[in-house]
C-alpha cells in the first residue's frame, strides 16, 4: 500500500514499502529525497544549500541564464531583476509555496497534486499564471508532470525545466539513460545561444 504523510507543515511524504518521495513544500515542490526500491536517488547533501543549488527545482518561465536579464517578446523589451550577478537565473517559481490540490493513496502508487497560482505581475514577467504539478510515485518508478496554465488576458513566452542532482556512490559505474533529438548550445557565460540537432546514444555517463 502506498501512502501519503503530511504531518509536517514543510514536506509531503509519498511512501510504500520500499520507496520513498520527499518533497519541500515551501521551496517550489522540489523533490527533495528520491528512493525507488531501496535504491537512493536523489538526497539532501550536507553543505550543498538549496539557496545556491537549485536542486531538483522546477524552472519556469525560464530555465538556465537569461543574460542581463532582458529579453524581447512581440516587440516589447522585458527585465528580470538579476539573481546570479549580471544575468537572471532559474525563473520565478522556485521558491515559492504551493498548495496540495489532491491526493491519492492506493495499491500501487500514491499521487499528488499541487497548485501555485500567481496573481500579481512580476518584474520582467507581467503575466499571471497557474503552474500544476502533479508527483506519482511507483515501485519502481516516479512521474513528474508539469501544467502550464496562462490565466491572463494576453500571451507570454516561457521554457520548463527541471535542475535534479542524482546521488551517486559510484560515478564511473552511473549513467543516464534518455531519448533526445535535441541539445542546447552555452557561451563561456553559460548563456543559451541555440538549439541544435543531437544524434547519440541513449547512454550519458
Amino acid at each position: 500500500m502506498f501512502t501519503i504523510k503530511d504531518e509536517n507543515v514543510n514536506f509531503l511524504e509519498l511512501k510504500s514499502t520500499n520507496s520513498k518521495a520527499i518533497i519541500s513544500l515551501n521551496e517550489g515542490e522540489r523533490l527533495q529525497e528520491l528512493q525507488l526500491n531501496n535504491q537512493l536517488l536523489i538526497k539532501e547533501i550536507t553543505g550543498f544549500s538549496y539557496e545556491n543549488s537549485y536542486a531538483s527545482s522546477i524552472l519556469f518561465p525560464f530555465a538556465n541564464r537569461i543574460e542581463n536579464g532582458k529579453y524581447t517578446f512581440k516587440e516589447n523589451e522585458y527585465e528580470f531583476e538579476c539573481n546570479d550577478g549580471k544575468n537572471a537565473l532559474h525563473g520565478l517559481v522556485y521558491n515559492k509555496p504551493f498548495t496540495v490540490e489532491k491526493k491519492i493513496e492506493s495499491l500501487n502508487y500514491a499521487a499528488v497534486t499541487l497548485i501555485y497560482q500567481e496573481k500579481e505581475e512580476s518584474l520582467g514577467f507581467p503575466f499571471t499564471y497557474k503552474v500544476e504539478l502533479i508527483y506519482t510515485l511507483y515501485k519502481d518508478e516516479i512521474s513528474v508532470s508539469v501544467k502550464i496554465e496562462n490565466t491572463d488576458t494576453k500571451p507570454f513566452p516561457f521554457t520548463l525545466g527541471w535542475h535534479p542532482y542524482f546521488f551517486s556512490e559510484d560515478l564511473e559505474n552511473s549513467s543516464l539513460n534518455f531519448k533526445s533529438d535535441k541539445k542546447i548550445e552555452f557561451d563561456e557565460n553559460l548563456i543559451t545561444k541555440k538549439i541544435t540537432d543531437y544524434k547519440a546514444d541513449d547512454k550519458f555517463t
